[in-house]
C-alpha cells in the first residue's frame, strides 16, 4: 500500500550541516528498518532494480552558506519518507505514527521526532492509499478524465537515458519513470503503451522551472525543479485515465533518478501554475 509520511523534526543542538541531507535520510531509514527487519533492510539495500521507497531532503533548515545549512534547537524542520511496499509501509506507520521512534540522527546531529502524519488533510505532501483505491478513481470512473495534469518537482529531478543525465521533464521520461515504479510494485500492471502515448500525444503546455545542482559529496547531479503542466493533444479517455492515475501516484513513487537520495520529490498540483 503506497504511503507518504511527513515527519516533523527538531534538532537537539546547533549544527551546520550539508545542504543536501538526502543521503543522511536514506541512511536513517535503512537503520530504522534494520532494527525492525534485517531481512527487509538487506533487500532494500541490495536490490538492483527499482526500490520501494523515496526520501526527501530536510526542509526548514536555514541556509548558512554555499553548500550548507544551519539548525539550532527549536528550529521546526520536516522530512518525508514514502513507501510502495506493504511491509515497509506497515513498519513506517508503526515507527512514526505509533510513536516507536522518538529521534533520528542525520549526519551526526540528533533530531527529535515531534510528530508525523500520513493525512493529506494535514499536509499536502502526506498520503495513505491502496493501489486499488488509487486506480479505481480513474479506471472505473464514469466521468471523462482531465485532459491535462500539472506536477510540482520540489527537489532537483533528472533522468538517465543512454548513459547520460537528462534534466528535462519530457512527457515520456516523466510518465515512463512513474510507470516503471507502478509496475514494479503494484499488484496489477499498467500497459507499457502509456509511454508511447505520452511521447506522441502529450505535450508540455506551461512550466516554471529552474536548474539546480545537488551536491552528493563525491559527485554532483544537475536537475530541474518547479512546476510543469502536461496536456493531451489527442484525447483518448483510456490513456488519459492512466496519465491521471500516474500523476496522482507521483506523490508516492517520486520521479526520475536517485529518488532514494532526495531527488525527484514530486506531487500533483491543481490550478494555474
Amino acid at each position: 500500500m503506497p504511503l507518504s509520511l511527513v515527519v516533523s523534526l527538531e534538532p537537539q543542538e546547533e549544527a551546520e550541516l550539508p545542504a543536501n541531507l538526502g543521503r543522511a535520510l536514506h541512511a536513517a531509514l535503512l537503520r530504522l528498518v534494520d532494527e525492525a527487519s534485517p531481512a527487509l533492510a538487506s533487500a532494500l539495500h541490495d536490490d538492483d532494480g527499482p526500490r520501494p521507497f523515496t526520501v526527501s531532503n530536510l526542509w526548514g533548515a536555514h541556509r548558512a552558506g554555499k553548500g550548507s545549512v544551519r539548525v539550532s534547537k527549536g528550529t521546526a524542520c520536516w522530512a518525508r519518507f514514502t513507501s510502495l511496499d506493504g511491509e515497509l509501509s506497515g513498519l513506517l506507520r508503526d515507527a512514526f505514527l505509533g510513536g516507536r521512534i522518538e529521534d533520528l540522527e542525520l549526519d551526526g546531529t540528533p533530531f527529535g521526532v515531534t510528530g508525523a502524519t500520513a493525512d493529506a488533510g494535514e499536509n499536502a505532501w502526506a498520503g495513505d492509499v491502496g493501489y486499488g483505491e488509487l486506480s479505481q478513481t480513474y479506471l472505473l470512473a464514469e466521468e471523462e478524465p482531465a485532459p491535462g495534469v500539472a506536477l510540482e518537482f520540489a527537489t532537483p529531478t533528472t533522468f538517465r537515458a543512454r548513459g547520460m543525465n537528462v534534466p528535462l521533464p519530457t512527457p515520456e521520461l516523466v510518465f515512463g519513470s512513474l510507470l516503471r515504479n507502478w509496475n514494479a510494485f503494484a499488484p496489477v500492471a499498467l500497459s507499457e503503451e502509456v509511454v508511447r502515448y505520452a511521447a506522441e500525444c502529450v505535450a508540455v503546455a506551461r512550466y516554471r522551472l529552474q536548474t539546480r545542482v545537488l551536491d552528493f559529496g563525491v559527485a554532483r547531479q544537475v536537475g530541474f525543479l518547479g512546476r510543469c503542466r502536461f496536456v493531451a493533444l489527442k484525447r483518448d479517455n483510456y490513456w488519459l485515465s492512466l496519465i491521471n492515475l500516474l500523476a496522482d501516484f507521483a506523490l508516492y513513487g517520486g520521479v526520475g533518478y536517485k529518488t532514494t537520495m532526495g531527488m525527484g520529490q514530486t506531487r500533483r498540483v491543481h490550478g494555474r501554475l
